[in-house]
């Protein structure tokens, strides 16, 4: 009996270590990871990004996709009951041992999905910037250029708007449902796959209508992607208007793009490049946002003799979006704005949820560069 009592004793002794050492080993490869992955961003480009991470997406994406609804809701509930269950059993039967056993194990875990999410995805967060491979340069704005790209912003907006349908409360409405938007959204990437080559092309993609999109909302979420299984989930309760951008800008994140201002900025050319008239607003529009918030801040007065000049159309489909949001403004959403800069800024993008707004200075360098 006793040499038994110390064969078990030893054996979880055994797995103790053994967790202690594979958590550590996993922790050693990240660090290495975000450690050397800065410092050679050519090669992350040429070999990670254009290379091994496209054949991970596409791998992932064609596993995943068919499937109709969002697996990740079902994983991140999965998780969340996982976690639940455990803590009663762990609260049920206390013990040093097993409160040791269960962190160890709960360590493992975090410590994989950790490095999973860094080779799967996160390395891109090291590519080169997406300003290297573009027909222009990225220069930092003169507030007379900010003015001016604003103008172009509204008068391209001003004009799509009056050709869009409207609801009985005057607020643009489609003319199709969001499963036709979602998947019109990987079709017009076609056109701007064949203009810049640093986007790549691929196979048809399908975000996913998410089931759960008030919670979405409420956590001021409007899209997500997840790296582990290649999946663009979508937010279809916010503004219809609105979707065209946020598909684009998740789909940008499958691309390999995972910077906010970067995929900000390939949502909007994608957008504008379209085919689709819808589309091109919500491009536009998303553009203008952007661009009049920015003009706001640096010359306020500019800023109010331009809105002066947005047609009555366009100021409902504002007002319907800040009404909208207003809605769902509280803890909760400060808890999930602030996870989200959180995250951000552990991914190398140091300004947080400031970064989403960073896509002024590509927007107003091509619109210049092609008004030359």
């Amino acid at each position: 009996m006793k040499k038994r009592l110390t064969f078990f004793a030893n054996s979880s002794l055994s797995i103790i270590i053994y967790k202690i050492a594979y958590i550590l080993s996993t922790l050693i490869a990240i660090n290495l990871l975000i450690y050397f992955a800065p410092k050679n961003s050519e090669w992350v480009e040429m070999n990670y990004s254009q290379g091994i991470y496209l054949k991970i997406s596409s791998l992932l994406s064609n596993i995943f996709g068919v499937l109709p609804f969002s697996l990740t809701e079902f994983l991140i509930i999965a998780v969340a009951v996982l976690v639940i269950v455990t803590l009663y059993v762990l609260i049920r039967n206390f013990s040093v041992t097993n409160f040791l056993k269960y962190l160890l194990s709960f360590l493992s875990i975090i410590s994989t999905a950790m490095f999973l999410f860094w080779c799967l995805w996160g390395i891109n967060n090291f590519r080169m910037p997406v300003e290297n491979f573009l027909p222009f340069e990225k220069n930092k704005y003169t507030v007379n250029e900010l003015e001016r790209a604003c103008e172009i912003l509204l008068e391209k907006t001003n004009n799509l708007r009056e050709l869009m349908e409207e609801d009985i409360n005057g607020v643009t409405t489609a003319n199709q449902d969001y499963k036709k938007i979602l998947n019109s959204s990987s079709d017009a990437y076609d056109n701007i796959s064949e203009i810049y080559n640093i986007i790549p092309t691929s196979g048809k993609i399908k975000p996913k209508p998410m089931i759960f999109s008030k919670v979405m909302s409420m956590l001021n979420y409007t899209g997500m992607y997840n790296p582990y299984t290649a999946e663009t989930n979508i937010n279809i309760d916010e503004p219809i208007f609105n979707m065209p951008f946020t598909a684009s800008h998740e789909i940008a994140h499958l691309k390999g793009f995972p910077k906010e201002n970067e995929a900000n900025f390939i949502s909007f050319l994608t957008c504008i490049n379209s085919d689709d008239m819808f589309f091109e607003y919500s491009g536009y529009l998303s553009g203008l946002i952007y661009c009049s918030n920015a003009l706001y801040r640096e010359a306020p007065e500019a800023y109010v003799k331009l809105k002066n000049n947005f047609s009555e159309g366009i100021i409902r489909d504002l007002t319907y979006t800040n009404e909208y949001w207003n809605n769902y403004k509280g803890f909760i959403a400060r808890f999930g704005e602030n996870n989200n800069n959180v995250f951000l800024k552990h991914t190398n993008q140091p300004e947080g949820t400031k970064s989403y707004g960073l896509v002024v200075d590509l927007i107003i360098s091509y619109l210049m560069q092609n008004e030359v």
